[in-house]
């Protein structure tokens, strides 16, 4: 997220103000605990984009007999991103948008699933469902970040969806 720029990203929005924060390799609850709920205090905030849940996907757990299972299903990871947008909204955050989970490569089949439950949940809640599922493989430079096409795909889906709300 950190080459989208806070600068270059109000650049392009309606309102002309955008601050993008990082929090590199944080998981969901990495975010919950240590970050967004001290940066939520401070000052007054409209809308909140929160671009989540990736860092969840690859997590797994050795089993005994050598084999392995993840550490969270894929609702799990959904419901740890909605009780974040649930924080923002308690704080008075009115406009949510939140992305979804951004492929990576070997495991497409996971992402793809849990964002079927991440849109199913954010109209369910009313938060504004940001859909990246068009980004593939082709557009990481590693199998997880943003190559240059990916920055620019990412950033245009995303000043779209605001600037539409």
């Amino acid at each position: 997220l950190k080459p989208v720029g806070g600068k270059r990203l109000s650049e392009k929005i309606k309102n002309g103000k955008a601050f993008v924060k990082p929090f590199l390799g944080a998981t969901v609850e990495m975010l919950h605990q240590f970050h967004i709920q001290s940066h939520l205090i401070e000052g007054n905030i409209d809308s909140v984009v929160l671009m989540v849940g990736t860092n969840n996907i690859p997590k797994y757990n050795i089993l005994a007999n050598g084999k392995w299972e993840y550490e969270e299903t894929e609702e799990e990871i959904v419901d740890k991103i909605m009780k974040l947008a649930e924080i923002c909204n308690g704080r008075g955050i009115n406009d949510i948008f939140i992305n979804s989970i951004i492929n990576r490569k070997n495991y497409t089949e996971r992402v793809l699933v849990a964002n079927y439950i991440l849109k199913q949940k954010c109209e369910e809640n009313g938060f504004i469902y940001i859909d990246n599922d068009f980004i593939g493989e082709s557009m990481l430079a590693d199998g997880l970040h943003f190559n240059r096409d990916g920055v620019k795909v990412f950033s245009e889906n995303l000043v779209k969806c605001i600037n539409d709300y």
